[in-house]
This record gives C-alpha cells, sequence and structure tokens, in this order.
C-alpha cells in the first residue's frame, strides 16, 4: 500500500480527535495507524511555526535607551521553544536586511539552518525516539554556532552602532538600570513559634542586597546595648529574647553599592 501526505492546509481541515461521529473516529483511527510518523511530525512543525509567527506579532517594543551595542550569546541556555522563537526573529530580520546585504554566514545559509532546526524540532517534540533527539540536537548545535557567527560578523560591520544591531534581532547587552535605593516600608514584628523569638517582615524593594535590623530592649537610652542583623531576605527572625520584655526595632535597606536607607522604627508586642 503506498501511503500519500496529506497536505498542510487538508491536514488544518481535520477536527480535534474527540468523540464526534463515528466516522471521524474511524478517519482518526486511520490517520493515527498509517499516516501518525510523517503527518503528525509535518503538523508539528507547521504549529510550531505558526506559533512562533503569533508570538512575534504580539513582541513588545524595547527603547534604544535599553540596550548597549553588543550582542550578546545565551543561546546555550535557552530552551529548545525560545531558541526557535527567537531564530525566526534573527531570520526574519537579516533577510534583505539594508544595513547587511552580506553577513557570515549568508542570509539564505541561515535561514536554512533555522528551518532544518524547526523541522527536526518537530520530529523530536513528544516522542523517544533517540534517534530523533539525537538529530535535533545536533541542528540546534549547529544553529547555535551560526548563530555566535553572524552576532560576530554584524557587530564588526555595525562597528558601535545601535541602531544597526537593534535591525538584526540579535539579542544584545541590557543597559545597567540606575536604582534610586528608597526607604524600607511596612515594617511589621510579630512572635515566633518558639519562645524568645520575634519575626520580622519588611516589603521587598529593586535594588536591596540585603536589610539590617537593628534592636535594643525598650526603652531605649543613651547607654542601650543595639545588636544588629543583616537579612538576604525581607524576613529576619531574632532569637534568644528575654520573655516578658518589649524591644525597639529599625530596619535599613542596605543596596548592591553598599548604600544604607533607613526606615521605619516599630516597638514590638511583648515577647512570648
Amino acid at each position: 500500500m503506498k501511503l500519500r501526505l496529506l497536505p498542510l492546509q487538508e491536514f488544518n481541515k481535520l477536527p480535534h480527535f474527540c468523540n464526534r461521529t463515528a466516522t471521524w473516529r474511524a478517519l482518526a483511527r486511520f490517520v493515527k495507524n498509517y499516516l501518525f510518523c510523517s503527518c503528525i511530525s509535518q503538523l508539528k512543525c507547521f504549529l510550531l511555526q505558526g506559533n512562533i509567527n503569533s508570538r512575534l506579532k504580539s513582541l513588545p517594543m524595547k527603547s534604544d535607551n535599553d540596550f548597549l551595542a553588543t550582542v550578546t550569546q545565551p543561546y546555550k541556555s535557552w530552551p529548545d521553544k525560545k531558541l526557535a522563537t527567537e531564530a525566526v526573529k534573527i531570520k526574519t530580520a537579516i533577510s534583505g536586511n539594508t544595513y547587511f546585504p552580506e553577513t557570515t554566514p549568508s542570509a539564505a545559509d541561515y535561514s536554512t539552518a533555522v528551518d532544518a532546526y524547526i523541522a527536526q524540532l518537530g520530529k523530536a517534540t513528544g516522542t523517544r525516539d533517540v534517534n530523533a533527539v539525537d538529530q535535533k540536537n545536533a541542528r540546534r548545535r549547529e544553529l547555535i554556532a551560526l548563530t555566535v557567527t553572524l552576532g560576530t560578523s554584524c557587530s564588526l560591520s555595525a562597528n558601535g552602532d545601535l541602531e544597526m544591531l537593534r535591525s538584526t534581532a540579535l539579542p544584545l547587552r541590557r543597559r545597567p538600570q540606575t536604582i534610586v535605593l528608597g526607604k524600607p516600608s511596612n515594617f511589621r514584628c510579630t512572635n515566633g513559634i518558639n519562645p524568645g523569638e520575634l519575626l520580622l517582615k519588611v516589603d521587598t524593594m529593586a535594588g536591596v542586597a540585603s536589610f539590617s535590623f537593628t534592636y535594643t530592649e525598650y526603652p531605649p537610652t543613651e547607654t542601650s546595648n543595639w545588636v544588629t542583623v543583616t537579612s538576604s531576605k525581607s524576613t529576619c527572625t531574632l532569637t534568644g529574647l528575654t520573655p516578658g520584655k518589649k524591644y525597639w526595632i529599625r530596619v535599613a535597606a542596605i543596596g548592591t553599592k553598599g548604600q544604607m536607607v533607613w526606615g521605619e522604627t516599630l516597638q514590638t508586642p511583648y515577647v512570648q
């Protein structure tokens, strides 16, 4: 029996494989039994490509002020779907790009590598076929190597021109953001689970490396002994406190460059 692959436009007319009618169930069994390996592979590639294109249309635009004219190489850390999505963006961007009429690799060679990777990814997705997965990984390595070479080629041609590099859709280094450290807020305190414990909490903040919690027995005096506890989180548990005592606590946010901003000061409840 000679099998014929269903064209994608015909395959797309097929309904979801659900219990609608006996006719459709019979057709579904026929497709599964005789055309599964080839047609499903085509369908996966089609759906993957369609999903990538739909995601590209919804991608938000970022300002040039957000980036530096430096191409990065995060490709190895990207999962397969992200690599496929980003590669299609790059493929589309360099095709007919007036800034880069000639690149290494060429736009045609890069397009071929992207298509080969996506096709093999469709075959390897959801399967236990070791050969299919190995082939996908091989196409992935080839695509990553070509993308790195392409980034180097475009960087040399652009010579620091951010607008040119932005036109390639290659990943660029983000410009460091200047964060003005604010005061820690919503400082609160409750008794902990164990005797002699107080649980301290403060709202999380951008640009904070750690929080400093300084406390002494209430009421504070000129001779009070202040104890400081530093926490990398916005929570802190004080231990070894005296039950029946109150404490006076103040909090400070410490920035990534060592700057410190003091926040609220509070009086704790009686320690249990």
